[in-house]
């Protein structure tokens, strides 16, 4: 071969070789022969782009190179190993992502993956089974697969007693709460908070319908085996006082008055246990009359006009025997059996009583006082007053120098606001005398009124007072 270079003098014929290489030729050319044979030029590739020269040929005859990108699916063979960034796996395919990358993020460590061909695993955090029966409810089975309860017949609820849990139409509790947490004290622990509209804690409705059956709407039954005394079967409370209770004895004890509202005619039964029981009727009548009936005896009725005995204007009234007439009723308001006697010179009081704040409230309404007592039998002047209030109603000068006993009659009606009647007597034994006097008052019935006798006298006990009675007629 001669010397120089091969571009200057073209390369020579040698054993066959062509000798027609291009004149020009640039950075990355690639220069091959073609079938002529002849020398061509591959410019080499100037894009941005990797590429790489590809070559297919028939079976026996080679094809002029290009450059061209790696096609995956027909230049590459073989299974690309995971350490390469393939799968190790050559029945591996990916579908999903259509429109643009997509990242999935795989744990750094070796694991299996889901998939819909077998039921996920309780420690793959799944439940292990692939059905499930309707309407049931999951529990747990430790590492095994997930248990599933049937579904629940009507109207039960789900419960536990250590063990699965199943429904029940019939649940056992042994502790509930409603409206706020059961504690270890109550059974049945029900709370409504506070609440600004009418929400009932309790709104219970059922419709008897069998004429055959006697129904409870509400039944409590205690089996009293041991109990403290004041054990209540009841106890209503409004801000922890106690407004109605029941004992276990049955003695009802209610902190306001009981309003019985039928709108007709209604009964009151008082049972005695073994004597007979006492029925009190409220007909329907203008008057709301009270019958008292004995159950087992024939009575005439007793009949009570105004029958709230308490009332604070109307007077109770009982029949007078057979006829249409009606009485009222006396009750005692005091009565006082200690003896009081006066102090030495002057007036002292004796037995005092105070009438209660608007015990004449009404005109009408009339006070009796009584009251007795003894003299000295010695010459010093005695003498006893009764005062109704500040007034004076009676004054008496007893008879001196006997053995003297005494007794006092006095009635006071009031006529008006503030305004009584009054009129008032003392008898005695020593000299057979008496003494009346009739007067008025102007004592504030809407005060307490005190009620009292006094003795003037010389000497201690020259005047005593043995007892005093009050009484409301009406």
């Amino acid at each position: 071969m001669p010397s120089g270079n091969w571009w200057d003098r073209g390369i020579p014929e040698i054993e066959g070789g062509p000798n027609n290489v291009p004149d020009a030729v640039a950075v990355g050319d690639t220069l091959y022969a073609d079938a002529a044979p002849s020398w061509q030029r591959l410019p080499g590739n100037t894009t941005t782009t990797r590429k790489f020269l590809r070559q297919t040929g028939n079976g026996s005859i080679s094809a002029a190179p290009v450059w061209d990108n790696i096609a995956l699916t027909t230049d590459v063979s073989g299974i690309l190993p995971g350490a390469n960034g393939g799968t190790g796996n050559g029945f591996f395919a990916v579908a999903g992502p259509a429109t643009a990358l997509k990242t999935f993020t795989f744990p750094d460590a070796s694991a299996t993956v889901l998939t819909t061909n077998a039921a996920v695993t309780v420690a793959q955090g799944g439940i292990g089974v692939a059905t499930l029966a309707a309407n049931g409810v999951l529990y747990g089975n430790g590492t095994g697969v997930v248990l599933v309860t049937a579904q629940g017949p009507a109207n039960s609820v789900l419960t536990a007693n250590a063990g699965a849990p199943v429904f029940s139409a019939t649940p056992q509790l042994t502790r509930l709460g409603i409206g706020g947490a059961a504690d270890a004290v109550h059974i049945l622990a029900v709370t409504g908070g506070t609440v600004t509209a009418d929400t009932h804690l309790l709104d219970m409705t059922q419709t008897w319908n069998n004429g055959a059956i006697t129904f409870a709407g509400l039944k409590l039954n205690i089996t009293d085996t041991a109990s403290a005394a004041a054990s209540l079967l009841e106890d209503l409370q409004v801000g922890g006082a106690s407004k109605w209770k029941v004992d276990k004895a049955g003695l009802v004890t209610a902190a306001g008055n009981l309003a019985f509202l039928s709108g007709t005619a209604f009964s009151v039964t008082f049972d005695h246990g073994a004597t007979a029981n006492r029925i009190m009727t409220v007909p329907d009548v203008a008057d709301d009359t009270l019958a008292l009936l004995a159950a087992a005896q024939t009575l005439s009725a007793k009949t009570l006009s105004a029958p709230v005995i308490n009332d604070a204007t109307n007077a109770s009234t009982v029949d007078m025997g057979g006829g249409t007439g009606n009485a009222t009723f006396v009750g005692v308001a005091n009565i006082n059996s200690t003896a009081v006697g006066n102090v030495g010179v002057g007036e002292d009081d004796l037995i005092t009583y105070t009438l209660p704040v608007s015990s004449l409230n009404a005109n009408g309404k009339t006070i009796r006082i009584r009251a007795w007592g003894t003299a000295a039998n010695n010459a010093n002047a005695k003498t006893v007053k009764v005062y109704f209030g500040t007034a004076v109603i009676l004054t008496t000068a007893l008879t001196v120098s006997v053995a003297d006993s005494w007794w006092v009659e006095a009635l006071v009606t009031r006529t008006g606001a503030s305004t009584q009647d009054a009129v008032a007597r003392l008898e005695e034994t020593g000299a057979n005398a008496m003494d009346m006097e009739v007067s008025t008052a102007t004592q504030t019935d809407t005060a307490a009124i005190v009620i009292k006798l006094t003795g003037t006298a010389t000497t201690d006990n020259d005047i005593v007072q043995e007892g005093l009675l009050v009484e409301f007629l009406n």
